[in-house]
């Protein structure tokens, strides 16, 4: 997505103001993200949204987890 090709340049500039965990937090968060996206998207797709909004889809992968486990507990 456009704006996780950035992180790169904020893993770059950043990192020697980051403590270990926080970088490795932030590692971890892009790498959710990333594994997240694609399902976003077919969910997004299986909806019937066309073109989606990649603010949208950027937040959804960064807290899919968090909201799938919210909708199990709905159910």
């Amino acid at each position: 997505m456009p704006l996780s090709r950035y992180s790169h340049y904020l893993s770059a500039c950043y990192t020697f103001l980051m403590s270990p965990e926080t970088r490795r937090a932030m590692i971890a968060l892009e790498r959710n993200i990333k594994a997240n996206t694609p399902k976003v998207l077919k969910k997004l797709r299986q909806a019937g949204v066309k073109k989606p909004n990649p603010a949208l889809v950027y937040t959804a992968a960064k807290y899919y987890e968090c909201l799938d486990r919210l909708a199990k507990e709905e159910n």
